[in-house]
């Protein structure tokens, strides 16, 4: 993942830049538990050539958060060029023409969860479970949305990429949070 520094804050503070778009200069670093704890002792300063401020906690926080902006934006540009299909129906017959790349299931929809074509895709590694139903319903223009499918590839890695990455299992660790 690529951190930035924040010019507006000293001592100099990190903010996570998953799109790999902010500007100014930028260190890598992977988010892997034993990578994470190094880059907090000591390898942001070194890396940044500057006294660096940064707490694990606030680190993983602003990782969730950024991963949800990242992906909600995904997300609604998915619905605008139509590589999205939604509801639950929809997505059974989607999957079954496998025109699919990646399966979204809000954490609050047990009924869809239980589809057999959904399980299926569970199971094949295709999809993630994010979100309510209420707010993927907010996002894509609808009251509520159990389930919905990305049918464009690049567009699924690149939500699975900011899935894997803001809810990677490193986050539990206390000596990062």
């Amino acid at each position: 993942m690529r951190v930035v520094l924040d010019p507006t804050v000293d001592p100099a503070t990190i903010v996570v830049d998953l799109s790999d778009s902010a500007f100014g200069r930028g260190a890598h670093v992977h988010p892997s538990q034993d990578c994470l704890v190094k880059a907090v002792k000591s390898g942001f300063s070194k890396a940044f050539k500057t006294k660096v401020v940064v707490k694990g906690d606030e680190l993983a926080a602003q990782l969730i958060l950024g991963g949800d902006r990242r992906i909600e934006g995904l997300l609604m540009g998915a619905r605008r060029a139509k590589h999205l299909v939604m509801g639950a129906d929809s997505c059974v017959e989607a999957l079954r023409a496998d025109k699919v790349a990646l399966l979204i299931v809000a954490t609050d929809a047990a009924a869809a969860a239980q589809l057999g074509e959904v399980r299926d895709a569970i199971a094949a590694g295709k999809a993630i479970a994010w979100s309510t139903k209420g707010r993927l319903g907010a996002l894509l223009g609808r009251d509520e949305v159990a389930v919905c499918g990305v049918t464009q590839d690049t567009l699924s890695k690149a939500i699975s990429a900011a899935y894997r990455v803001s809810r990677s299992t490193v986050w539990s660790s206390s000596e990062v949070r």
